[in-house]
């Protein structure tokens, strides 16, 4: 019989084993990369083709593929330290992606709201940082899977 004390926390080996490899987070951050930059490069065609200005800066490629690469790495970065910290990230995933998502609409409001952008293009923004989640989760999710 174990003396040990039941607990609902998993023990440290256990979250330690979630730890993807170096090798697993430079895949996904590089595949990301590739498909956010992809991802965002499509939605500001769709948005200049419905009327979004086609001379808006944040709607260029030089304005937008380094963030959505810089965007792939810290993600691919976070997920994994996610993965090694805590003892649920599947049900942990939902509430970092919404809270991330908040956080990156908000220079998108501001921006319109100065006066430097048009609404159409911070809404093209904000769309353009739910489809690079929507292909990044999925990308992470494959690399770096879960365990819980």
């Amino acid at each position: 019989m174990s003396t040990r004390p039941i607990s609902s926390t998993p023990p440290a080996e256990a979250v330690a084993r979630q730890a993807p490899s170096g090798r697993d987070v430079v895949l996904a951050a590089v595949v990301g990369a590739v498909g956010a930059t992809v991802a965002a490069f499509l939605v500001a065609l769709v948005a200049i083709a419905l009327g979004a200005p086609d001379d808006a800066q944040q709607l260029q490629p030089s304005a937008f593929i380094p963030f959505a690469v810089f965007g792939a790495v810290v993600g691919a970065l976070g997920w994994s330290i996610v993965l090694r910290r805590s003892s649920s990230p599947r049900r942990l995933l939902p509430r970092l992606v919404a809270g991330v998502m908040l956080v990156l609409f908000l220079p998108d409001v501001l921006i319109a709201a100065s006066g430097s952008a048009t609404w159409g293009t911070a809404v093209a923004l904000m769309v353009m940082h739910v489809v690079v989640a929507a292909v990044l989760v999925p990308v992470y999710a494959r690399f770096m899977p879960p365990r819980d």
